[in-house]
């Protein structure tokens, strides 16, 4: 059994579909289209573990490929990972995708943004009535001022993104493991690197450079987002000025979220409108 163990937003589906688009013994005769943003999610993954009772389900699934996501929407990273390794074989083959750094994980938190949290974002802070730690009058995360909503999404970085990049560790010696900047800057060779450790042979060279093509340009505004969250913050740290075209709230989010580890107090209570000039950004500067 193949295991492609992924964050969401790390591109599981993309690979899974690749696995079976471009392998002459997993061989998928049909072309999914990539969607305008940049997801594969017309195709539908064999098994796709999202919570602990799925994932105990794998090994009565009899499925070729399973999907499963860390952490399951009911357990933290390492209790996923620890109840993943229970329930796999010893001859399973495991992609581990894994953030090592933070420049993967603003590029997936950027775009979780784009492609999942406008639906799933509001739909899982109602439930854990998060909004009620602002203002007890909300009955919803959409009463939230923008500063409010970036504030806690800048908190949220600070759990989080220890979290998810420290589960590389948990890797085992058996395991492909894949980083995001892999899939994102050296798709076809990581490709056929996973190709290789699951002994498949690749096929449709062609199509898989046209697939390529679509895929890469469809990622563009995420990758172009995550290194303008960078540039503004090397700007920031040297003194520079430079000037940007508005961002997602989520980008914004990072940017406090990173000032403020460089030392920077910004004071954004009541800022809803984030700058979008190094001067006026400074200008918050406690």
């Amino acid at each position: 059994m193949i295991h492609i163990l992924f964050h969401a937003g790390t591109f599981g589906t993309t690979i899974e579909y690749c696995l079976r688009r471009f392998s002459s013994e997993l061989r998928l005769d049909i072309d999914v289209p990539v969607r305008e943003d940049g997801s594969m999610h017309d195709y539908k993954k064999e098994f796709h573990p999202t919570t602990i009772e799925e994932l105990r389900q794998i090994p009565y699934s009899n499925a070729t490929i399973t999907s499963p996501v860390y952490p399951c929407k009911d357990a933290n990273v390492v209790d996923t990972l620890s109840i993943f390794k229970q329930v796999i074989s010893q001859d399973d083959k495991v992609i581990f995708i894994v953030l090592r750094n933070n420049v993967d994980y603003a590029n997936v938190m950027i775009l979780l943004w784009y492609k999942l949290f406008f639906c799933k974002l509001s739909e899982f802070l109602d439930e854990k009535e998060a909004y009620k730690n602002w203002n007890e009058n909300y009955t919803s995360i959409n009463d939230m001022m923008p500063w409010e909503f970036r504030e806690f999404l800048s908190l949220i970085h600070q759990r989080y993104r220890y979290e998810i990049t420290g589960a590389v560790s948990k890797a085992e010696k058996n395991w492909l493991v894949i980083e995001v900047e892999d899939i994102l800057s050296n798709f076809i060779p990581t490709l056929k690197r996973m190709l290789l450790y699951l002994n498949l042979t690749l096929i449709n060279t062609k199509q898989l450079d046209n697939f390529y093509d679509s895929w890469i340009t469809s990622q563009q505004k995420i990758i172009q987002e995550q290194k303008m969250v960078y540039t503004v913050l090397d700007k920031m740290s040297k003194g520079e000025y430079h000037e940007w075209d508005k961002i997602s709230i989520m980008s914004e989010s990072l940017i406090q979220f990173e000032l403020t580890n460089l030392g920077f107090d910004l004071k954004i209570y009541g800022v809803n409108e984030f700058p979008t000039n190094t001067n006026d950004l400074r200008s918050l500067i406690a």
